[in-house]
């Protein structure tokens, strides 16, 4: 085939600042981006009959051509791909690159930019990629070591290795947007490569994009079909100068010679994917709605006043004639908005008030319409009432006790009120499906109530459009009701529906802000209220290329269908997976948002901090996005089920290569159940003079250790000012530990070898030890010390491991019911479904069922662990008056074995939890004043935590 002259979107940097760009508003005073996009006219040349063509080479050229074919004809299939196509890309990669030995794949996305057939399975494509670029920095190729191999990272990291993007067509040869790549030998990377900041809300990356250059050599395979790839590397470590290929510039194209009646392009590429299941917080843009909104735009600019004057105004109209028999509603009741928020701003602020009325909203009203609410209460001084409704419940209960709370709210206006004429008003706040925790009421009975009871009904419904089908205003009768569009029905951001049937409009004077007040008496509710002021319409008007989108999806019905059956399966799936349950298990009150409870204690408290981490560790760690927050006591992950997603769907991918002699340990490949891929630590034999301690992780405090059993140990290290290290090790690998080290084992009741921590490996007698009393016994003998008090005073060996069995059949046991359930949910994923199993199995019961929070069983557990502590007062106190040591003024190893179990209880449970705060205050704060003076030794060492984080932060 002959060249292509053709147009390729090079990057401008506009100033001497780095280049940045956010995706989101930046800061009052910041510009959204230094940099922008420009078309430069290019040449493709054409690789078919070239030498190029079979000898392209990754390390010369950036690129390499490579025919295979795949028995993945469609990629249809998710767990198809993963399975089958995998391991055919390894083999290749293997075969094809010098050196590439191991093939680590992390991620694949497919592209299609052609109309099908409505299958949802499918999800919404992806089109071609048209702007010169390179998906990731080298800082970033290095980091991405780190996020998927964070046990190997330092040892890989040592030497080469590669990234590469392996591209093929899919079912029909490439025609109108074939896959350029630029040849490396034409690069100045130094000069050409721009390393660009983008500025996430929670996150930063990095990218290259590539300025121009008339040097540029650009290249493609003409006609290239499925059974031919093309390898683009995106990363080698190798840094010669120049000598070497490091990372290679392309971009997607326009091939005007393609003749228009060709198959669009549909292609597979391996790179980072993303995975939205948020789309109820910022909404999602389709291509084709995008490229719709472009051209108004253009249009928009070419005459500014002809389309404010002329164009505008019949365009949204037509837009609006078209929305209106989704909502059941006349077109005259609705006026378009930006944001729902600000809508319910306006229509509070339209009402007249005085300080008799009455504002009622709900625990679940959004934070910004609550803050409307306090305005008005403050501005007015009106009185406000908040219905608390807590999850799960069921719709029935919602609408009883709403029912029962407006009747009081109305009765309680109109006591002691003779001789006034003026009723008062009671406005109520409504949510139609609210957003934390994602759940639809019954707003239809609630606004029936309201009727009934004579109050105004504003009904919340930034979630109905494009989620709720069954919608018809004019038969649910609400006063003011306010949608948006953008969340779920696939218009540009900032587009809202305001619905004021006619009864109402008189109510809505003006907007805010505003310059159509005072109003002529014809004027109608869209000239008050959308023509408060200049802003962009495109938003508005989007919602035609949406609607379209979505018919040719299959229509709304459809289209919900797909997303309320997948939250549901897909929820339970995740459920499953934390081995926790739904807020709306029958599905009642369940669309297309799923509530999951996360395997968290109640006792962790919603801070800044806390939503922060787990925001960052989504988006930059996992690549993928639910709200997370907590509600009645408990955490919960909303998920938002849309057309993109399967019960399976977030492997998306790129290829990692490492030569195979540097990858000697005997770590196995595990694909786990929840679709990512996770390495199986060995543990690494014993190194250095330091004494090992081996202990379980957890994340209950910030430094890791939480185990009662090892921090008996830990105790005894740091009161003995012993050097030392921490080992972690998770469940199910400490029969291996044991194995590896020849660690003598206990027996269980049925003979079968009984594995615990903690052990300990002291170097300097080349022994390994376990069980935490024989252990502190062995550190007394081999290293006494002449300032730390005795751990066992002459005679006192016998007593203490009385008193320590007696102790632990008093009190650890009935804490293991009350503390299991948190101990499981703090653990590491493998820990924990390890824990959940031998302890359900135990028990016969699921852990959250032993003592809940709240139950009878609870209280009478506790009442158990407080008698026994009682007890154990007592029996101090004889033989000491001191009441902070069983043994008088200095700790023996039975004080370490109580403040264990009481540093396991706190850590577990929380300092703010009910029991601890008991505890503290009993017997005369006995047990406080034993936990403040051991309080200089329960620390853990840093190596240990540095360990901790390298190990476990990516992975979990």
């Amino acid at each position: 085939m002959p060249d292509i002259e053709t147009i390729l979107n090079y990057c401008v940097h506009l100033d001497s600042q780095p280049a940045f760009k956010y995706v989101y508003d930046p800061p009052d005073g910041t510009p959204k981006s230094n940099i922008e996009m420009r078309p430069y006219p290019a040449v493709i040349h054409d690789a078919r009959g070239t030498p190029l063509e079979e000898n392209a080479c990754l390390d010369e050229n950036g690129f390499k051509f490579v025919r295979h074919v795949a028995s993945e004809k469609t990629f249809d299939d998710e767990q198809r791909v993963v399975n089958g196509y995998y391991k055919e890309i390894e083999e290749l990669i293997k075969k094809t690159v010098p050196g590439a030995k191991r093939v680590f794949i992390w991620d694949h996305t497919v592209r299609r930019l052609q109309e099908q057939p409505n299958h949802m399975d499918k999800g919404t494509p992806r089109g071609p990629a048209k702007s010169v670029h390179i998906d990731q920095t080298y800082e970033a190729s290095v980091a991405r070591v780190r996020r998927h191999l964070p046990e190997e990272a330092d040892r890989l990291l040592a030497s080469r290795f590669r990234i590469i993007n392996v591209w093929r067509p899919i079912e029909n040869p490439v025609a109108h947007h074939p896959l350029g790549v630029v040849n490396w030998r034409s690069v100045d990377a130094e000069r050409d490569f721009m390393h660009t900041r983008r500025f996430y809300p929670t996150f930063e990356g990095s990218a290259f994009n590539v300025r121009h250059s008339d040097q540029h050599e650009w290249w493609y395979l003409g006609s290239q079909t499925p059974e031919e790839c093309t390898f683009i590397k995106i990363f080698d470590s190798v840094d010669d100068g120049g000598k070497t290929a490091r990372a290679t510039a392309h971009s997607a194209f326009d091939d005007t010679t393609s003749p228009p009646e060709a198959p669009q392009r549909q292609s597979i590429e391996f790179e980072p994917g993303f995975v939205n299941l948020n789309i109820g917080s910022e909404g999602a843009l389709p291509i084709p709605v995008q490229l719709a909104c472009n051209a108004l735009e253009r249009q928009a600019e070419e005459s500014p006043d002809k389309w404010k004057k002329v164009i505008r105004e019949p365009l949204t109209e037509a837009t609006r004639q078209r929305l209106a028999p989704l909502l059941g509603a006349s077109p005259d009741e609705l006026v378009f908005v930006t944001t729902t928020s600000h809508s319910i701003d306006m229509v509070l602020s339209n009402f007249e008030w005085c300080s008799e009325d009455t504002i009622v909203y709900l625990t679940t009203t959004w934070k910004g319409s609550r803050g409307d609410v306090a305005y008005i209460r403050d501005k007015y001084q009106v009185n406000t009432s908040m219905y608390e409704v807590e999850f799960p419940t069921t719709s029935s209960e919602i609408i009883k006790g709403y029912q029962a709370h407006l009747r009081s709210v109305r009765s309680n206006q109109f006591r002691g009120r003779v001789g006034h004429t003026r009723q008062p008003k009671l406005v109520a706040l409504i949510d139609a499906i609210c957003s934390k925790p994602g759940i639809k009421f019954p707003w239809e009975e609630m606004v029936r109530i309201c009727r009934e009871e004579g109050a105004y009904s504003i009904v919340d419904a930034a979630h109905c459009l494009g989620q709720q089908v069954d919608l018809n205003l004019s038969k649910s009768q609400p006063d003011f009701w306010i949608t948006s569009c953008h969340k779920w029905f696939y218009t540009k951001r900032g587009c809202s529906l305001l619905y004021v049937p006619r009864r109402n409009q008189h109510i809505m004077k003006s907007a805010f802000p505003h310059n159509s007040y005072p109003s002529g008496t014809g004027s109608t509710l869209q000239q008050r209220l959308e023509d408060a002021s200049t802003r962009d319409f495109t938003s508005f008007l989007s919602c035609n290329a949406a609607f379209d989108f979505r018919v040719w999806l299959g229509g709304e019905t459809a289209v919900n269908a797909y997303c309320h059956d997948l939250a549901l399966a897909g929820g339970r799936r995740m459920a499953e997976i934390f081995q926790t349950d739904l807020m709306d298990e029958s599905g009642e009150l369940t669309l297309n948002m799923v509530n999951v409870r996360l395997p968290l204690s109640p006792y962790l408290p919603e801070t800044h901090d806390i939503i922060s981490y787990v925001d960052r560790k989504l988006l930059v760690e996992d690549k993928v996005y639910g709200l997370v927050f907590k509600h009645n006591g408990a955490w919960w992950a909303r998920c938002c089920a849309q057309v993109w997603n399967e019960v399976r769907p977030w492997l998306l991918t790129s290829l990692l290569y490492y030569p195979k002699e540097r990858t000697n340990s005997k770590r196995k490949v595990v694909l786990a159940t929840d679709m990512t891929i996770e390495l199986q630590p060995t543990i690494p034999p014993p190194s250095g003079d330091k004494i090992i301690l081996y202990d379980i992780p957890g994340y209950a405090a910030s430094d890791v250790a939480w185990s009662p059993n090892t921090w008996k140990v830990r105790f005894v290290l740091n009161l003995k000012g012993l050097d030392y290290r921490t080992v972690w090790v998770e469940y199910p690998d400490i029969a291996q530990l044991y194995e590896q080290l020849s660690v003598p084992s206990r027996e269980n009741r049925d003979g079968k070898p009984l594995y615990g921590l903690p052990v300990i490996y002291d170097p300097a007698a080349g022994r390994c030890i376990g069980d935490s009393l024989i252990i502190a016994q062995y550190l007394e003998d081999a290293y006494p010390s002449t300032i730390s008090p005795p751990l066992f005073p002459i005679g006192s060996r016998g007593l203490q491991a009385m008193f320590i069995d007696i102790f632990i059949q008093t009190i650890s046991d009935p804490l293991h019911s009350i503390t299991s359930e948190f101990a499981m949910r703090q653990l590491p994923t493998r820990s924990s479904q390890y824990y959940r199993s031998r302890r359900e199995a135990r028990y016969g019961c699921r852990l959250e069922d032993i003592a809940p929070v709240g139950s009878e069983r609870r209280k009478v557990v506790w009442d158990g662990v407080r008698a026994g502590f009682k007890s154990f007062h007592k029996w101090s106190l004889v033989a000491s008056s001191c009441q902070t040591f069983i043994t008088g003024n200095k700790p023996c190893f039975a004080d370490f074995v109580v403040a264990s179990y009481l540093t396991w209880f706190k850590r577990l449970l929380g300092e703010q939890s009910p029991e601890w705060q008991e505890l503290m205050e009993a017997e005369d704060k006995r047990w406080f004043n034993l936990m403040k003076a051991i309080s200089p030794w329960e620390k853990v060492d840093e190596e240990g935590l540095q360990l901790f984080r390298s190990t476990f932060k990516m992975r979990d």
